[in-house]
């Protein structure tokens, strides 16, 4: 998807003088909304709209572009903000470039995290929606709300509404099409996708008493996971959240998918776990042949694809891993080829390989993105995908119903999905062989791709 971020970030403001330039925990405000959209590596340019010369010099020193000025603009209202985009976007037209889809992401989004952007822009390839928002529930009882009439008498709501379904908008970001934008004029559409974020993610800072109390908070909050009295694991994703940013860590965060695989970046884990790995890959490759190639979705520090190359030391070995720093680890190993530093719903095809493997992550995947990641599976295998997992049922971290985490029947899901895949073997390793444990019970499914497939693929080319 062809996408361009815009900021607006202009030099006068309200209620808070100079707010767009000033310091939120010791960096910049826009930094934080810059690291996220160029974090997120989804948008095409990341542009700061501005008439400030400081904001275009603290722009570019973050990486984010300012290919041209704008002329002080109003920003107090959506509409305002959507003509400010229509003026970027033929700033650009004039400049030979043009974008399908622009995303405005607002300059004082401390808490924004590049994953959310991701799954936005996930969210909406597949809904195939003009426009999309991030929403979030009230955090307060909205039944006890009330106007003052003019009789200095309170006009409660409904209070027999259900409370739990109200919303508003998360003030982060807006992502539109183009066309769409041109056309309309408005940031958002009647059949406007939408995806629901923790309101910790959100912030107003339309006031100093504002800005104070949220540093004061994250401050608060990082001294107490530092003195022991808070968990550093605490189940409280928005105390996690906040934490993290009170470290400048921003650009940092773990996605859905990655929080689980994080334990395993300290190498001595990978130690304890490779003579498991190999006894479980000796089985799976003797069932294959010919294997000259294999991409891992989600490889983390290389478990599995160390204990590969133990036993197909020729094979050329590639993977996704979308954690900068475990990707600097696994770049240090001589037998892998590729590291494509991004996450694996967001990788493109470059070629097909030998072997595609997805190991204890499709249980953490949000449901309606699987479709999406069998697909990529399938399109990037020549021969064979390895599907392996976790069936025991935990909590997810990505649902907010507080449901169970999904345990489909992935490798089902993936032959109905495809006739021409057939089923080569299977097998289950158990959390209590006290020689080979996979710190769970696991099983594997090895699927290959059939003459059929092979056929319509050459069909196809």
């Amino acid at each position: 998807m062809n996408i361009v971020a815009i900021i607006p970030a202009f030099g006068k403001s309200k209620n808070i003088p100079r707010k767009n330039l000033k310091t939120f925990l010791g960096k910049p405000i826009l930094s934080y909304a810059i690291d996220a959209c160029i974090s997120s590596n989804i948008f095409e340019e990341v542009t700061v709209a501005t008439d400030s010369d400081e904001i275009t010099e603290l722009a570019e020193g973050n990486g984010a572009s300012v290919p041209f000025k704008m002329d002080n603009c109003d920003v107090s209202t959506d509409e305002k903000l959507a003509e400010i985009l229509i003026k970027a976007l033929n700033k650009y037209k004039e400049q030979g470039k043009e974008f399908e889809y622009v995303c405005c992401v607002l300059p004082c989004v401390p808490f924004l995290k590049k994953e959310t952007l991701r799954n936005a822009l996930d969210l909406l390839e597949i809904s195939k929606s003009n426009s999309l928002i991030p929403i979030t529930k009230y955090s307060y009882d909205i039944s006890k709300a009330f106007q003052i009439n003019n009789s200095n008498e309170f006009d409660y709501c409904n209070k027999d509404m259900k409370t739990d379904s109200f919303y508003r908008d998360a003030e982060l970001f807006y992502i539109i099409k183009t066309e769409t934008l041109l056309e309309t004029k408005k940031l958002t559409t009647d059949a406007c996708e939408h995806i629901e974020v923790e309101e910790s993610e959100t912030c107003l800072l339309n006031t100093e008493e504002q800005w104070e109390k949220a540093e004061i908070y994250s401050k608060v909050l990082k001294e107490l996971k530092e003195k022991k009295i808070l968990s550093e694991n605490s189940s409280d994703n928005s105390i996690e959240m906040i934490s993290k940013i009170a470290t400048e860590d921003a650009s940092e965060f773990s996605e859905d998918e990655e929080d689980y695989y994080n334990q395993y970046v300290d190498k001595s884990a990978l130690e304890l776990l490779l003579a498991s790995n190999i006894s479980i890959w000796s089985k799976i490759i003797n069932n294959t042949r010919d294997v000259k190639s294999c991409l891992e979705f989600g490889c983390n520090i290389g478990n599995d694809i160390i204990a590969i190359n133990k036993l197909l030391p020729k094979c050329e070995i590639s993977g996704i891993e979308s954690n900068i720093k475990v990707a600097e680890i696994l770049n240090q190993y001589e037998f892998v080829k590729d590291v494509y530093n991004q996450s694996i719903l967001q990788y493109k095809v470059d070629y097909k390989r030998d072997l595609t493997i997805i190991k204890g992550i499709l249980r953490r995947i949000a449901p309606y993105k699987l479709e999406k990641l069998y697909e990529k599976l399938y399109d990037a295998s020549n021969k064979y995908i390895l599907i392996a997992d976790y069936y025991y049922p935990i909590k997810s971290n990505f649902d907010k119903t507080n449901t169970e985490q999904n345990t489909n029947d992935y490798a089902g899901e993936m032959l109905k999905k495809y006739p021409d895949l057939r089923l080569v073997d299977y097998g289950f390793y158990y959390h209590g062989d006290n020689n080979f444990n996979q710190n769970g019970d696991m099983t594997w499914f090895l699927l290959e791709k059939t003459e059929q497939a092979e056929e319509k693929e050459n069909t196809e080319n």
